[in-house]
């Protein structure tokens, strides 16, 4: 199976192909500090790296009677390498999960606080019962892994404050590297970058190309990789994120290949298997150009739809004004302005084989998605651009997929303009035009 167990807290894995092998390690003492590496036909793509979340979950402790636990500034540093579990062999992947716990432990106080109904035990210890486990899936495009967090039996809520895992490259290692989505590309080593950067984040030197991403985000703020000296980059989070166990982060994957066209033709397979498979029937979504119509009139609408269907251009694009104020939480997305019949344009444009899309703000989409979308079905509306919209904190994040999944109840396909997370979300396949949350503008201007 490609898998070799080495001592209780080393293991190697390798991809079926044998040409990629991920080891993960544990030293023996507290503070525990939990390591991997990778390498690819033999080249080193990560020395040793950190792996680990940290948390605060002291309020939630207290509340639930956990009073006298230790407190520690890393929240890893008692979580300790147990057990490694579920070895799998796939066609296209090994697997391993390594289980991490936090043993019984001496109270922070000499007796317990009135009230606390989660006393020390007969031998003066108290148990979080704190569990980990580390999921890795080695795939000859790339290692992937996440962390799970076990139901906890005492219902405490997990507030991560931090993701510790670092990815440690080559000296010397260059980057194309993005502040934001829209940012330029700078070509610089990667002890250069000053800023968090933008994931996917591609790297090279000589003939080895990587690349750092992640899959399934639905549930997470956005992430970006920042770098810390010594060839480090350290994961940044842009706020906390609050979990209810058990819990699955997000897929953290690191591909390695011999060109950058192979680590393009790679990808889409791999963050395809790593997001959860569509739920439904997606037919009605047809991928295609769109063209905006600026004059906001009849006449324009029509000139716009016959020069669409003229030129084998799927859909149109109504942007911003159609209703108004359009940046304003006065504004009303369901009354359009009086010199436009929004059902007449639908109509017409749906018997020259041309779709209708939306610009609605955010502040519409907030109050009003769920009266807005279903009447913009009954227009013929077919798809709904979200303008400036919030999305890097875990609360936007998880509102902006829950606002797509109510645009696909409703048969209206999606996409975002300026940012957003890119990885697709769990409705949809990554090819599905909706579920791509696009952040550059896509619609020609007439």
């Amino acid at each position: 199976m490609n898998i070799l167990l080495l001592i209780a807290s080393l293991i190697s894995i390798a991809s079926p192909d044998g040409k990629m092998v991920a080891s993960f390690m544990q030293n023996g003492e507290q503070p525990y500090r939990t390591q991997y590496t990778l390498t690819y036909e033999g080249d080193t793509v990560l020395r040793p790296s950190s792996l680990g979340l940290n948390m605060d979950n002291r309020c939630w402790e207290m509340a639930l009677g956990m009073r006298t636990l230790p407190q520690y500034t890393h929240w890893m540093d008692p979580m300790q390498w147990d057990s490694v579990s579920a070895v799998i062999s796939k066609d296209n992947y090994n697997a391993v999960t390594i289980c991490l716990s936090r043993k019984a432990e001496h109270p922070a106080l000499p007796t317990a606080p009135m009230g606390n109904a989660r006393r020390a035990d007969k031998n003066g210890l108290v148990n979080s019962h704190y569990r980990l486990n580390i999921e890795v899936r080695l795939y000859n495009e790339g290692l992937a892994f996440r962390y799970f967090l076990p139901e906890h039996p005492a219902a405490v809520f997990h507030k991560v404050i931090a993701d510790e895992t670092t990815y440690s490259l080559p000296h010397g290692t260059m980057t194309y590297a993005e502040q934001w989505a829209q940012a330029g590309f700078e070509h610089v080593l990667v002890d250069s970058i000053t800023h968090p950067v933008e994931m996917p984040l591609l790297c090279h030197q000589a003939d080895l190309w990587t690349a750092i991403l992640t899959a399934n985000t639905s549930d997470w703020c956005l992430s970006k990789l920042m770098a810390q000296g010594n060839a480090e980059l350290t994961t940044w989070m842009y706020s906390p994120v609050d979990i209810v166990t058990y819990y699955a982060t997000p897929w953290k994957i690191v591909m390695a290949a011999r060109t950058p066209g192979q680590i393009l033709d790679k990808s889409v397979a791999l963050v395809d298997g790593l997001n959860p498979e569509p739920q439904g029937d997606f037919s009605w979504v047809e991928p295609g150009k769109i063209m905006r119509e600026t004059t906001l009139t009849m006449e324009g609408a029509r000139a716009t739809i016959d020069f669409c269907a003229d030129h084998g251009i799927r859909y149109m694009l109504f942007d911003w004004k159609w209703y108004e104020p359009c940046t304003s939480h006065d504004g009303d997305a369901t009354q359009v302005i009086p010199r436009l019949d929004m059902p007449e344009v639908c109509r017409y444009a749906a018997s020259k084989g041309v779709g209708v899309w939306l610009y609605v703000n955010q502040h519409a989409l907030m109050r009003q998605a769920r009266e807005l979308f279903p009447l913009l079905r009954q227009w013929g509306v077919v798809g709904v651009k979200s303008g400036f919209v919030q999305y890097a904190s875990h609360r936007w994040n998880t509102w902006l997929h829950d606002l797509v999944r109510l645009a696909a109840d409703n048969h209206l396909m999606m996409n975002t303009d300026q940012q957003a997370l890119v990885t697709p979300i769990p409705i949809c396949s990554h090819r599905r035009v909706y579920a791509v949350m696009r952040s550059s503008r896509m619609e020609t201007t007439t």
